[in-house]
């Protein structure tokens, strides 16, 4: 379902937000923030409600919950001090103000692959997708063992590579350690130790 925010559509089924056709980049936590917020609209989403939704009960600090909070108010083009879509709760939490409409289903193009992790389904887009433990990488995963850009997903037409960046503690594919190897649907992804699995669009529903 997408849903309207005036010159921004958020796709909770694609995961994109889109200003004017064009994508706008969030990290998966960021999204995750922004839909959580906009289906508990006008409530306010308490800080424990965050951890355990967005960071499945694994402990964060309050600065990394303000950190994804400042990408989503970068990416609406909003600041915390003239907020115009996330309001902050202080010492409570966040919650969103904008008018919203729900809109048709989603019109943005299908990823071929995904990368499950923890549970999520992360969608990979056209291209590079930088996968890393630092805010703004294309794939964030929240792992000590990550290195803050670990690896690069690429996905090519029907194809799908993983290039290690020079990461501190690995990149496998199966068993192996890869710097570079193609990436085939269902196969298990190791970026450190934090494990995750690819696949395809079409499998998803199985």
């Amino acid at each position: 379902m997408r849903i309207d925010l005036g010159d921004l559509i958020l796709d909770e089924d694609t995961r994109q937000l889109v200003r004017g056709g064009e994508q706008i980049r969030l990290s998966p936590k960021a999204f995750d923030f922004l839909a959580l917020l906009i289906r508990e609209r006008p409530n306010v989403v308490t800080k424990a409600t965050l951890h355990q939704q967005i960071w499945s009960g694994v402990f964060v600090s309050d600065a990394s919950i303000a950190m994804v909070a400042s990408e989503v108010r970068a990416a609406l083009g909003e600041s915390a001090r003239a907020p115009r879509w996330i309001r902050t709760a202080h010492g409570h939490g966040y919650a969103f103000t904008g008018d919203v409409k729900a809109g048709g289903p989603s019109a943005f193009p299908i990823h071929r692959f995904w990368l499950i992790v923890g549970g999520h389904a992360l969608a990979l887009r056209d291209g590079d997708n930088i996968v890393g433990r630092e805010p703004g990488v294309d794939l964030l995963i929240d792992d000590p063992s990550v290195s803050r850009r670990h690896a690069c997903l690429r996905v090519s037409g029907a194809d799908l590579t993983v290039e290690d960046l020079g990461s501190k503690n690995g990149t496998f594919v199966g068993d192996d350690y890869v710097t570079v190897s193609a990436v085939a649907d269902g196969e298990t992804l190791r970026f450190g130790s934090a494990l995750s699995t690819c696949r395809r669009s079409a499998d998803l529903t199985d």
